[in-house]
């Protein structure tokens, strides 16, 4: 089970960027929950792909202490809204988002 997280796009001050923050929703958070969105933040932190944001840190809101981590902006659509238009059958969303299909293997 993954934590209940918002995504929010802020400003870095200190390196003036904007970055992508992921914040622990909720109220007020259970320990459970709270350990499960540090160990999402840990585990995130360790992949390296182009297609996944980098995390650039692990923190606490300044209004209500709830856990954090900031990612790297990444322009374009949401994964949300290719999916959507793929669904759509549009052509435009045709071309833009192709479907790769691999032959099976065989063992």
């Amino acid at each position: 089970m993954v934590p209940a997280g918002g995504i929010v796009l802020a400003y870095a001050r200190d390196c003036w960027r904007r970055i992508v923050t992921k914040v622990l929703t909720g109220l007020t958070p259970y320990r459970l929950q709270i350990s499960r969105f540090a160990e999402e933040t840990q585990v995130t932190a360790q992949l390296e792909h182009p297609n996944i944001a980098p995390v650039r840190d692990m923190g606490l809101t300044g209004w209500g202490g709830q856990p954090l981590y900031p990612m790297k902006w990444i322009r374009g659509d949401s994964a949300e809204g290719t999916m959507a238009c793929r669904a759509s059958g549009r052509v435009l969303g045709t071309k833009l988002y192709p479907l790769v299909r691999r032959p099976p293997v065989a063992l």
